[in-house]
């Protein structure tokens, strides 16, 4: 009976111990509110961000279809409410004269673009050409501008152009010195006059043949070639391994005897005329 006593004792002395204890342990610190991701924008930096609405964009842009109610499949121009005077000069060349020309961001740098791409310029005005405006600003910026002579009549030319954040095309007589960085014309198609050999023979190795004209794509010149069958393919990459102005050379595996054609096909989508050889 003692013994029991005493182990109930024990027993309530432990709790008493524990109890006290749990009274002691500090309570945890108040946490203090973290400080928040969110980013304040203050009024000066909000009126940084905004753009001028006139602001023309740089190029190359994502493909413009379609401007002012006018198609051009393939355009690199921005349209900007219906209006683009570089967007409508490149429409106009490519329908005129059947190329693709490169994207030369905006209109003032144009003729030094196409002098540097072989374009021949001019400061006398010819009509389906290319004047190039160097001063003109737009919202106080000064980007250059483009239009498409339709018509000379002595010291005028009468033009066909856009303008950006202006939908549509308007037709403008102009002094031809207004377009005082001069006039691009069309590039000379290529031509192919010769190649060596002359008159191959058919094997079943890869040949070197050298091929000679003028305009062609200096470095990414491609070549169609059509076999005796009518078949046809184009060598491109390292099977044209050289191209300048005036030659290139092409790799090719010429493996049956009869007429072949070859054709060069430049950057912009000029083509040559077609050089026929006979292989043995």
């Amino acid at each position: 009976m003692i013994r029991v006593k005493q182990i109930l004792s024990i027993i309530v002395m432990m709790f008493l111990s524990c109890v006290t204890l749990a009274a002691q342990e500090p309570e945890p610190p108040i946490k203090q509110d973290e400080p928040t991701s969110e980013v304040v924008i203050s009024e000066e930096m909000q009126a940084d961000s905004q753009t001028d609405s006139k602001t023309l964009p740089d190029v190359p842009t994502p493909l413009v279809a379609s401007c002012g109610g006018q198609d051009s499949p393939g355009n690199p121009y921005p349209c900007g409410n219906g209006g683009n005077c570089t967007w409508w000069a490149w429409r106009q060349a490519k329908n005129s004269w059947g190329v693709s020309l490169p994207g030369w961001s905006h209109a003032k740098t144009w003729a030094n673009s196409a002098r540097n791409a072989g374009f021949p310029i001019s400061y006398e005005p010819t009509v389906n050409t290319i004047g190039v405006n160097t001063w003109q600003a737009t919202g106080g910026i000064v980007y250059g501008h483009v239009g498409w002579v339709e018509a000379v009549s002595g010291d005028m030319v009468f033009v066909s152009e856009m303008y950006y954040g202006s939908p549509g095309v308007k037709n403008t007589w102009r002094h031809k010195s207004y377009f005082d960085a001069g006039y691009i014309s069309r590039k000379s198609a290529p031509a192919i006059s010769w190649m060596s050999p002359s008159t191959p023979y058919w094997s079943w190795y890869t040949q070197d043949i050298w091929v000679y004209g003028s305009g062609f794509s200096a470095g990414s010149v491609r070549v169609e070639v059509t076999f005796p069958s009518g078949t046809k393919t184009i060598l491109s990459g390292a099977q044209v391994p050289y191209s300048d102005q005036y030659q290139f050379r092409m790799r090719i595996l010429i493996g049956s005897s009869g007429w072949w054609s070859i054709r060069a096909l430049n950057n912009d989508g000029a083509r040559s005329n077609l050089h026929y050889f006979y292989v043995y």
